[in-house]
C-alpha cells in the first residue's frame, strides 16, 4: 500500500565505536517520505546541517534486506547497505576521497501507519581492516505537533 506522509518528521541516531571510543550523533528534521508497505520500498529525503555544513540526504529502501543512502554536501557518499553482504563505497571529503567498505550485520525496516523505522548495525573497513563499528536507526514519522 503506498503511503504518503503527512507533515513527516525524520529522526536519526547513529553510533560508532572505534577502538573503544564511542562517538553518538542525534537529530531531528522536516522530511519528505513516500513508502509502499506491501513492496517493502520506500524514499526518504531531508536535509542535515552540521556545523552551519547543508547535506542533502536521500534514503532509498530496496526491499526488506536493501537501502541505500545518498548524502552530497561538503562530504558526498552513495552508501549501500545489504544485509549479510559487503559493500565497497567511495566517502569524497574536501580533503580527498576514499575507499570504505561496509559490512552489514543486521538490517530491519518495519513499516506501520504513518511511521516508518530502519535499524542497521554494520563493520566498516578500509582495504579490509574494520576499523569501527556502527549502528544508525532511522524513524519517520507524522508530526502531531508533539514531536
Amino acid at each position: 500500500m503506498l503511503y504518503q506522509y503527512k507533515r513527516p518528521v525524520v529522526s536519526v541516531f547513529s553510533r560508532q565505536d572505534y577502538n573503544g571510543q564511542v562517538k553518538e550523533f542525534e537529530f531531528s528534521a522536516p522530511c519528505h517520505c513516500c513508502v509502499d508497505s506491501a513492496l517493502g520500498v520506500g524514499d526518504i529525503s531531508y536535509d542535515e546541517v552540521i556545523d552551519s555544513y547543508r547535506t542533502a540526504c536521500n534514503i532509498k529502501i530496496l526491499g526488506p534486506d536493501s537501502v541505500c543512502v545518498l548524502r552530497n554536501g561538503a562530504q558526498s557518499v552513495k552508501l549501500i547497505f545489504e544485509k549479510n553482504f559487503r559493500h565497497v563505497c567511495t566517502y569524497f571529503t574536501e580533503a580527498g576521497s576514499f575507499d570504505l567498505g561496509i559490512l552489514v550485520h543486521d538490517l530491519v525496516c518495519n513499516f506501520g501507519y504513518g511511521r516508518c523505522r530502519i535499524a542497521i548495525r554494520y563493520s566498516l573497513d578500509s582495504e579490509g581492516t574494520a576499523f569501527s563499528e556502527n549502528e544508525i536507526v532511522v524513524d519517520i514519522k507524522e508530526d502531531d505537533g508533539n514531536v
